[in-house]
């Protein structure tokens, strides 16, 4: 995990850079932020980045002038250097046509806009869990819950992981279904036939990297994204999660489109609050197109 952590923060409002940089500031130890007020300075400073690491994040406004966030997302996606580097859009705009075009063009998570400055702290706290892996137990965070109804396909072939998994994602809402599978063949088969069920997609899937090896997650990591995309469910967010906290790891799976990188905590006492505030930020705060 790096020493320091360098999150782009691209929108051409001045308030809105200010309300969530104050944001992260407060929530995330040794962060430097770096402000752009469109996507060509985005691109210079990342560009002239320097040695050493390159960014953790870039938070993007999707109504830019010069180049709107949907061209950039498509410009970093198309770039070797950056085409690794997580990018959450945030925005004012929630029209669902325009949600899922961004996440076809590549973004991570969608996040609209709140009204509130808490919204802003809570966006930046599941941040900081979901994309930085610093999570810390707090018990004000165990009675969170959701009232939406969601289907959660989590692959993982360890059994005793699986179970605690498990209970962290349904401690979110008693409305949440999670399907267990433990194999590529299995869950391509899976999804192959619940993706043409109207009503039967998964709103999230929790996939295990080292599957039993490395491979065989990137494998099926592409072989998802591929059939969402052919079957008009781009949206669906495939979250990793491995015991592996390696930098290559990570950027693989970034490049091979996976929406978040989770690395599990060495103290499973916390696994269930763990996964319940992920589950929790991926059901309620980002959003997502409604499909059919």
């Amino acid at each position: 995990m790096r020493d320091t952590t360098t999150i782009f923060i691209v929108d051409d409002d001045e308030d809105d850079r200010m309300f969530i940089r104050e944001a992260l500031q407060n929530v995330i130890s040794n962060v430097r932020i770096i402000e752009c007020a469109d996507a060509i300075e985005l691109f210079g400073n990342v560009s002239n980045y320097g040695v050493g690491p390159g960014p953790s994040l870039i938070l993007l406004d999707m109504n830019m002038p010069k180049i709107d966030g949907l061209e950039a997302i498509s410009m970093i996606r198309s770039n070797e250097d950056f085409s690794h580097i997580p990018v959450i859009m945030l925005s004012t705009a929630s029209h669902s046509e325009q949600i899922k075009a961004a996440y076809l063009h590549g973004i991570n998570a969608y996040i609209t806009k709140p009204a509130l400055v808490q919204g802003y702290m809570e966006i930046a706290e599941a941040i900081n869990t979901c994309f930085l892996n610093n999570f810390t137990f707090s018990e004000e965070h165990a009675g969170m819950t959701g009232r939406r109804k969601a289907n959660v396909l989590l692959i993982e072939d360890n059994i005793d992981e699986k179970t605690l998994i498990v209970l962290g994602l349904t401690a979110v809402s008693p409305n949440i279904n999670v399907i267990g599978i433990h194999d590529e063949d299995s869950t391509l088969g899976y999804l192959s036939e619940k993706l043409m069920l109207p009503g039967s997609t998964p709103q999230l899937i929790v996939l295990d990297l080292y599957l039993p090896a490395r491979q065989n997650g990137l494998n099926l990591l592409d072989q998802i994204k591929t059939l969402l995309i052919k079957t008009d469910r781009p949206a669906v967010p495939v979250i990793i999660v491995s015991h592996s906290s390696a930098a290559d790891d990570i950027t693989e799976c970034y490049r091979q489109r996976a929406n978040a990188y989770v690395v599990k905590s060495l103290d499973m006492r916390s696994w269930v609050q763990y996964f319940s505030r992920l589950c929790n930020f991926w059901m309620n705060t980002v959003s997502l197109p409604h499909v059919a």
